[in-house]
């Protein structure tokens, strides 16, 4: 199946967005899964297990360790796990800054 013009330029933005590029990481995952709706409207199959790939590959070395725990935690893994997962991680992470700047100085 031919993707056609528009096909081809959603499928370049899903290929192409990275956590990196993005402003934030609700950035990233906003970006992410509305192109990979958009490609099944037009019936361009992109899979789950494609759009996890894809999702995976996006973030940067400092996700190494969230992704081996995704992999080898034997839970199968679909995008809302990993967005929810990303989220999480940023919630954590906001949390220890906030304690961590609050800390009094002794």
């Amino acid at each position: 199946m031919t993707a056609g013009c528009t096909g081809e330029a959603f499928l370049k933005d899903l290929i192409t967005t990275t956590l990196e590029s993005s402003r934030s990481v609700d950035h990233y995952i906003n970006k992410i899964m509305p192109t990979a709706h958009r490609l099944r409207n037009i019936k361009f199959d992109i899979d789950g297990e494609w759009l996890e790939t894809l999702m995976l590959a996006g973030l940067p070395e400092a996700y190494k360790p969230m992704i081996m725990g995704l992999e080898s935690s034997g839970i199968k893994i679909s995008a809302n796990s990993i967005k929810s997962k990303l989220l999480q991680e940023v919630q954590c992470s906001d949390n220890s800054a906030f304690f961590t700047r609050k800390r009094p100085f002794k």
